[in-house]
């Protein structure tokens, strides 16, 4: 059902991974497991080397790309990796490899719930900054891309979870798809949606559809690109400010 549009209603769409989460050391685990399935040997990049191109990493696919590009280059990031990891993508073993990550995660989720959980890191000041978006009185819920049970374990198991209204998951389609879809189902038009991401793409997709959305420089994304691109940055101690200060901007 279709919310009543609220002229003054204000939605706060959070990412996860690298904005409320560091989800990048269970997905070093995952690639590294379902590497040894595939290849029978062990995962050859190190966490630091495997780190160095998350940045550019928007689906589990990539991870095993980059990583390909890597150690077909002496496992240095050539500067071309962007482009080649279109082409290292149609390789048809990247693709069991994603099914086989998967299957480690949903297994490791089975067997050892707690031990998988812990493997994600909640950044410092998140607890505190959930805590005070529930007296705001702002719709807050999740865009993400991974699955909705996945964020669901992780954020109940943190205590992250008493104010969020709704998450949007990977099945919910894109960004693009998953904004449009949370403005007509929470009644709040788009301009009111203030999301909250590390990524430049992410970024850029939110302000082209005419939000305003602030830069959480404790991720993957690489700070000198989005502040070249003129995003306000705050890190979890200074959203709600900073978004206090977008909203009386539109007032000035």
């Amino acid at each position: 059902m279709v919310e009543i549009w609220t002229p003054d209603k204000i939605g706060i769409a959070l990412d996860v991974d690298g904005t409320l989460v560091d989800t990048n050391f269970e997905c070093y685990k995952r690639v590294s497991e379902a590497w040894k399935r595939k290849y029978g040997q062990n995962f050859p990049l190190t966490y630091e080397q495997f780190n160095s191109f998350r940045p550019w990493v928007a689906r589990a696919e990539d991870y095993f790309s980059f990583s390909k590009i890597m150690i077909d280059n002496n496992f240095v990031l050539p500067e071309n990796a962007k482009e080649l990891n279109e082409e290292y993508l149609k390789n048809p073993e990247i693709s069991e490899l994603k099914q086989l990550f998967y299957a480690s995660r949903e297994m490791k989720m089975l067997e050892d719930k707690e031990g998988w959980i812990k493997e994600n890191k909640v950044y410092e000041g998140v607890p505190e900054m959930m805590k005070s978006l529930e007296q705001t009185g702002w719709d807050v819920f999740i865009i993400t891309s991974k699955n909705r049970k996945a964020v669901e374990e992780i954020l109940s198991y943190y205590g992250l979870d008493s104010g969020i209204s709704k998450i949007y998951d990977k099945d919910d389609g894109k960004r693009p798809e998953q904004f449009r879809k949370a403005s007509e189902e929470r009644g709040i038009k788009i301009r009111n949606l203030i999301p909250y991401d590390d990524l430049l793409k992410q970024l850029l997709i939110a302000r082209e559809l005419g939000m305003t959305p602030v830069a959480a420089p404790q991720g993957y994304g690489i700070i000198e690109e989005i502040e070249a691109h003129g995003f306000l940055i705050a890190w979890p101690n200074e959203f709600i400010r900073t978004v206090e200060r977008i909203l009386a901007s539109r007032e000035a």
